[in-house]
This record gives C-alpha cells, structure tokens and sequence, in this order.
C-alpha cells in the first residue's frame, strides 16, 4: 500500500517549493479590493527576490488541512438537472502565478494572466474531472457556468454569478492520496478576493535558504501581517 501511494501522481510537484500562510487584516485592508491588490504587490516583491523563480497563492495548499467551499452550479445553455443531480464542485481562489509555482499542468485554454482584473468578463479555470463531468469529452473552453458567485463573510466572495471557463487544469489530490481528485474550479484573486492565502514560492535551491529573506519582505511591506 505504501508502494503504491508513493508511485500516485498528486498533480502538482513540491520539489524545491516553499509555502506560508498570510492573513491580511480588516484593519488594514478594510475592502476586498485592497485585499487582492496587496497580494499582487507581495507575490511581486518575492517574484524580485534571488532564488525565487516563480511565485503564486491559493485558498488551499494539495494534501492540507485548509477550509475548502463545495458549492453548486450549473452550464449556462443547458436544461437545468434533475432535483438531487446537481454538479457540485470545491472553490478555490489563486493568484496568477499559481499552477506555474506549484507544477500543475495546462491541459487546454490558458492560465489566469494580467487580463483577468476585477472590471475585465469573469473567467474560471476548471480541472479535468470538472471538464469531465459537465462537458464529457467536449472542449469546455468558452462554455459559461451560472451560479457561483458566493460571499464567504468577511473572508472573501467571488464576485461573479456567470463566468466563462478559459482554461483546463490536470487534476490535483487534495484530500488524499488514495482519492480520485475532486471537480475543481479555480478563480482569479481579482475576480475573487479572499484574506487568507498560502504563498507558493518555487525556487532555484534550497527553499530554506530564503525563508530570512522572506520574512523581511512582509515586515517591509507590511509590519501588521504576519
């Protein structure tokens, strides 16, 4: 059993991969907007420090503890389903940057870039097993799923209840080794704000090396965040 968890393709790769927690405050960051602007200028700053080569965030690290959001919806353009068959997927918002840092691959479509700002037409990305659940083996780029916008409090929201898919993802295991990954979509922190997030940063070395380095970055940026 051992053999074969450790032979499991998770989806992602951490090799050389170092992660934190950041939780920007309501005092400082009073509306979600400053809130997904302040990631963007901390992820810069990392992305500018040597021995980082790549650098993201995400609501969920794979194979951690963190809250997940498992919500319902539906395809634009589509008969609605059957009480009791809806699709249900887990929300996950990401900074751009993300699937690059943490290894995971694009299998159709594109990554969320500079284009996908607060003010710019709502995109998701989905994995394969979403992909495959909705659309079969039809290409879901392009395709709109209604229903997802959401407000999670003080925490987060994601902004908008129609969005377009841009992109498809390989699957990654969140919960486990021994379980098939789940359907996932993914959102742009612009399009969907939320306060606390990993960082991920991929560097050249030993990801300990930098952790000094990293720690100042937050002091310089911010003293109030830990």
């Amino acid at each position: 059993s051992f053999a074969n968890l450790r032979d499991t393709e998770p989806g992602f790769n951490a090799a050389g991969v170092m992660t934190f927690e950041l939780n920007l405050p309501q005092g400082g960051y009073p509306d979600l907007s400053t809130v997904s602007d302040g990631y963007e200028r901390i992820l810069e700053r990392f992305r500018a420090l040597p021995g980082v080569e790549q650098a993201g965030a995400t609501t969920t690290l794979p194979l951690s503890a963190e809250t997940d959001f498992l919500l319902e919806l539906s395809v634009v353009g589509e008969p609605p389903p059957e009480p009791g068959s809806e699709p249900f997927a887990w929300y996950r918002m990401v900074g751009a940057g993300f699937f690059e840092t943490a290894g995971v691959s694009l299998v159709r479509g594109r990554r969320f870039d500079a284009r996908d700002r607060v003010d710019a037409p709502a995109a998701v990305i989905v994995n394969r097993s979403l992909a495959r659940t909705l659309f079969g083996e039809t290409n879901p780029i392009g395709r709109q799923l209604n229903g997802i916008a959401g407000s999670f409090g003080p925490m987060g929201s994601v902004l908008n209840s129609v969005t377009e898919i841009v992109g498809v993802v390989d699957d990654v295991r969140y919960g486990s080794l021994r379980d098939a990954a789940a359907p996932t979509l993914y959102f742009p922190l612009q399009q969907a704000p939320f306060r606390r997030m990993s960082v991920v940063l991929r560097t050249s070395g030993d990801p300990g090396t930098i952790t000094s380095a990293a720690r100042r970055e937050i002091e310089a940026f911010d003293p109030t965040v830990a």
